[in-house]
């Protein structure tokens, strides 16, 4: 007989599915990319700051969700290796998308600032993830 416990936990380990995850992930990052690549007068304006906060709840939002898919679905035993490949490919993304931006969207520009900002949220979100991996390590 199941118990209580186990019968409520079957939902959060659906959602916690390497393809679920995977499939939240690339729907999170085609929508932030979008976003990312809307035309400057199409973007509400916005106190310098209030951007930079967007830009860094993005970023940490994405290296978590592409960390937990790997995590999910690979050796538990490399988080370390694995939030350090993905943080990488998440700080190349964000280059590329101030890249685009410069050179295609009209109204955008380069903006070292936004960097660093996508960086903060890379570290904050690797760093969230690492304390908070013991959770998912118990969803299997």
């Amino acid at each position: 007989m199941k118990s209580k416990n186990s019968s409520t936990m079957q939902p959060i380990k659906n959602l916690l599915a390497p393809k679920t995850v995977l499939l939240i992930a690339i729907l999170y990052t085609f929508i932030i990319t979008v976003a990312f690549l809307l035309p400057g007068r199409d973007l509400p304006r916005t106190q310098l700051p209030l951007d930079k906060i967007v830009h860094i709840g993005i970023h940490a939002g994405l290296i978590f969700l592409w960390i937990l898919y790997f995590f999910r679905k690979k050796s538990k035993n490399a988080a370390i290796a694995t939030i350090y490949y993905v943080a990488i490919a998440c700080f190349v993304y964000g280059i590329i998308i101030e890249g685009l931006q410069e050179m295609l969207i009209p109204m955008r520009h380069l903006d070292f600032n936004d960097l660093i900002a996508n960086s903060v949220g890379i570290l904050l979100g690797g760093i969230l993830f690492y304390g908070t991996r013991s959770f998912f390590e118990n969803q299997n």
